[in-house]
């Protein structure tokens, strides 16, 4: 059998700053729109018919917050941590630098 599985996902978030010294912190509000879809291929005899899920919409809330440090004039270290609350409940975490130019 195969099994195939997509997730789409559109989020529009709010933020907004807090400056604590060196470090700006950004608490975050916002809303997720996700779309799912799966399809089944049976390898056995008795299912001739590929299973497929026209797909669900699912409506969450994403609440979360940024927070960034300035190294440098040049460079800025970032991390966001972030919770979707849906049918699709997730964190993710993210870090990266940013190059001001």
């Amino acid at each position: 059998s195969q099994i195939t599985a997509r997730l789409f996902s559109v989020e529009i978030d709010v933020h907004y700053v807090f400056n604590v010294s060196r470090i700006r912190i950004y608490p975050l509000a916002g809303i997720n729109f996700s779309h799912s879809s799966s399809k089944v291929i049976s390898s056995e005899p008795l299912i001739d018919e590929p299973l497929d899920s026209d797909g669900i919409l699912d409506i969450g809330v994403n609440l979360g917050g940024w927070l960034t440090y300035p190294f440098s004039d040049e460079i800025t270290g970032f991390s966001e941590l972030k919770f979707t609350i849906s049918n699709y409940d997730r964190v993710s975490l993210t870090a990266g630098i940013l190059f001001n130019l």
